[in-house]
């Protein structure tokens, strides 16, 4: 069987003329980050630069010192928040409740500052040392752990 193809634009609608196209291909179009906001602080996580390990020590002065800067969050800082236990804000890993490092990328600190610029150029200030583990990719990689379930989720009951 062979089916030929449509003749182009054959299948689709006639062309609708977008009222914003221009403003949008000059650059003029405003979006909503274009409108100045009062007391509005950025912020920019600082991820870890290694796959599994352990943080040994993060240096946070250079970071805090900088202008523009709010506030630096990393490990202690965190140490008497509860973390939730249930929802779509529970996590297994709470972010800066602990210098252990189980994936490429995870928070280690939070920068705030009044600028995106300075939130960012504070960030790149931030430095970490490292006791580096070789990562597990998968189930059978060495230091893996399979651990049984603690229960089972209730299964749906329909209404009678």
């Amino acid at each position: 069987m062979s089916t030929a193809a449509p003749q182009p634009k054959a299948n689709q609608g006639q062309p609708v003329p977008r009222i914003d196209a221009r403003l949008k291909v000059t650059g003029e179009a405003r979006y909503a980050a274009d409108i100045p906001l009062n007391n509005l602080a950025h912020g920019v996580l600082v991820t870890s630069a290694i796959a599994r390990g352990r943080v040994r020590s993060i240096e946070l002065d250079a970071a805090r010192a900088m202008p523009g800067v709010l506030a630096v969050i990393s490990y202690g800082d965190m140490d008497g928040v509860k973390t939730p236990q249930f929802g779509s804000a529970y996590t297994a890993l709470g972010p800066l409740h602990d210098r252990a490092i189980w994936h490429d990328g995870q928070i280690m600190a939070l920068v705030v500052a009044e600028t995106p610029e300075a939130a960012e150029d504070a960030a790149r200030k931030v430095k970490a040392e490292y006791d580096v583990q070789e990562p597990s990719g998968h189930f059978g990689s060495p230091g893996t752990e399979t651990l049984p379930a603690k229960g089972h989720a209730q299964r749906p009951q329909e209404n009678p």
